[in-house]
């Protein structure tokens, strides 16, 4: 049997597409929650390195399951900063 292109889609469909978009979400949400707490530990931030602190933030948040310290000695190793 053919689906019509107004058909509804499977219960298993529709959660599955409720669990991505929520999982997105959260996703944005736990990198402004981050990006939020960051000013309050340097007690603000000037307007001049706002971007840099974004930079940082981002670059934690998409490896916050990584060794830092060994991606960052590698990083460095393969561009030296003289």
């Amino acid at each position: 049997m053919k689906r019509s292109l107004g058909a509804r889609p499977s219960p298993k469909r529709r959660w599955w597409r409720w669990w991505s978009a929520r999982a997105r979400f959260n996703g944005i949400e736990n990198f402004w929650g981050l990006a939020k707490l960051r000013p309050a530990k340097f007690r603000g931030l000037s307007r001049s390195t706002l971007r840099l602190h974004l930079k940082e933030c981002e670059f934690r948040f998409n490896h916050r399951r990584d060794n830092l310290y060994q991606l960052l000695l590698k990083e460095f190793k393969n561009n030296p900063l003289n």
